[in-house]
């Protein structure tokens, strides 16, 4: 019976020692958020990219005072972007 006790004390003590050094090691490194896709604001335009189910991308310019998204498409490859739709945003979110 004593044996028992001996045996879970020396587990606790193991967990606690264990729980407590990976508390010290998470404090100790630092943490930075990682992003995939990531927008960018330069005054009055925020841009952003995005991913297609094709070899392609697009790339979203909202501008903000005119309240309008632009929808370009980067042709892979080469350095042309094709405009593809401009969205007017203040109908899509007035009340």
């Amino acid at each position: 019976m004593n044996d028992n006790k001996n045996m879970l004390i020396v587990l606790l003590l193991i967990s606690a020692v264990l729980l407590s050094a990976m508390l010290f090691v998470a404090r100790q490194t630092e943490q930075t958020a990682q992003a995939g896709n990531t927008s960018a604001r330069f005054g009055d335009y925020i841009m952003c990219p995005g991913a297609r189910e094709d070899s392609s991308d697009n790339i979203y310019i909202i501008d903000v005072q005119l309240q309008r998204l632009a929808v370009y498409l980067l042709e892979p490859g080469t350095n042309d972007l094709i405009p593809v739709d401009i969205i007017d945003l203040q109908r899509y979110f007035s009340r």
